[in-house]
């Protein structure tokens, strides 16, 4: 959806983390690990309760929170554990951006002239470069690496319900993926800027990576040779698998050469695809998205080929990429994940003996291989 980097996203993540009335079914088990994480920043009482672990919540969570005239705090949480203790969490959350205009030292002013000064704090500053400089002493940085090893990993295993389980997990990933920044023509000039790479992550590519090593390192110079199908073929089948794994090695190595290989495979290059005189774009909004590409190329193809419903799901089930998902990339009905699918009836592609919905979300390498399997002529930019 294009917002893998915005503050705004990342914040929402944690508000919903954290609030022990929301559908995660983890309770407050989030924002004890939160409490476990800032141990040594909390008064000794709070300290002996919390070691002992026997302790009850109150809580309540705000998101964007106007303190007076001194800004909008990213998260504000107001705690009473044991029912006697006030504890008040300040979370200023930074992803690309770096502090602004002193607004961490504003916040601690906001604080300590508030209704809630004379209450315990914790002010934390979330943050990638924990070695940036910020205004204020009272405010503690934590990485986004403590957040994914020392947060998101025990939630991850705490949980006992699959959506909550996959969203923990997607997110982590998330983090783990570059953002890739082209300073210059050159691909050695490619930045990968990664939020986080879990521990649980690298343990499981170096298993790989010892058992596998040669074989990995075959499918990346492979990968790089423009006319090997095969490579592309293995590399598309588990493509966010390798992706993770190349990630990881990327954050590793020094060999210069391998930096230079991975780049070209985990860079996308591709800026719009034609397909019928009309533009598409990976991180298009509407009806110029990838995702639109694919409708369109579908409703295409059935529209020329008179298609039935088994006849389409056929074809899509040739690919072994493809297969596994094909009863979410066309759907009679409306499925149990509506947000993953066009919803409205005029976007619905007719087939000879039903119309379908098409699935909503696609990269573009994926949209090309679509375009392989219909037929369809597209030109790529």
């Amino acid at each position: 959806m294009g917002v893998s980097r915005k503050e705004f996203a990342h914040s929402n993540f944690w508000y919903w983390l954290f609030d022990y009335k929301r559908n995660h079914y983890l309770g407050d088990y989030a924002i004890r690990k939160l409490l476990e994480l800032c141990y040594n920043n909390l008064s000794n009482d709070l300290k002996d309760i919390i070691v002992k672990g026997n302790y009850s919540l109150d809580m309540e969570i705000a998101r964007e929170v106007k303190a007076s005239t001194y800004g909008i705090m990213d998260l504000l949480i107001k705690l009473k554990i044991n029912r006697v203790k006030p504890l008040n969490i300040i979370i200023e959350n930074k992803i690309e951006s770096s502090e602004n205009s002193g607004q961490t030292l504003k916040y601690q002013d906001w604080y300590e002239k508030s209704d809630l000064k004379d209450e315990e704090v914790l002010m934390l500053y979330f943050t990638p470069n924990i070695d940036e400089k910020i205004s204020s002493e009272k405010f503690i940085k934590v990485s986004y690496n403590e957040l994914s090893n020392k947060i998101l990993k025990y939630c991850l295993a705490y949980a006992n319900n699959d959506t909550s389980k996959y969203l923990i997990s997607d997110y982590m990933c998330c983090l783990s993926q570059p953002l890739i920044n082209q300073t210059d023509e050159d691909i050695e000039d490619i930045n990968h800027s990664v939020l986080s790479i879990n521990d649980v992550e690298k343990i499981n590519v170096h298993k790989l990576l010892d058992k596998y090593n040669t074989e990995i390192l075959y499918l990346v110079t492979a990968l790089n040779e423009e006319k090997n199908n095969f490579a592309k073929e293995v590399y598309r089948s588990r493509f966010l698998t390798f992706k993770g794994i190349f990630n990881v090695v990327l954050s590793e190595t020094k060999d210069s050469e391998l930096i230079v290989k991975l780049n070209r495979i985990l860079f996308n290059r591709i800026k719009n695809i034609e397909f019928n005189n009309k533009e598409y774009r990976p991180y298009g909004r509407k009806c110029n998205s990838v995702g639109h590409l694919v409708k369109d190329m579908i409703a295409n193809y059935a529209s020329a080929n008179n298609s039935t419903y088994n006849e389409l799901k056929k074809l899509l089930d040739s690919r072994v990429w493809l297969s596994p998902w094909t009863d979410e990339v066309i759907a009679k009905s409306v499925p149990n994940h509506p947000d993953h699918f066009y919803m409205r009836e005029e976007e619905k592609v007719k087939l000879q003996d039903c119309s379908v919905y098409v699935a909503r979300y696609w990269i573009s390498l994926d949209a090309i291989e679509m375009a392989k399997l219909l037929n369809q002529e597209i030109k790529i930019s």
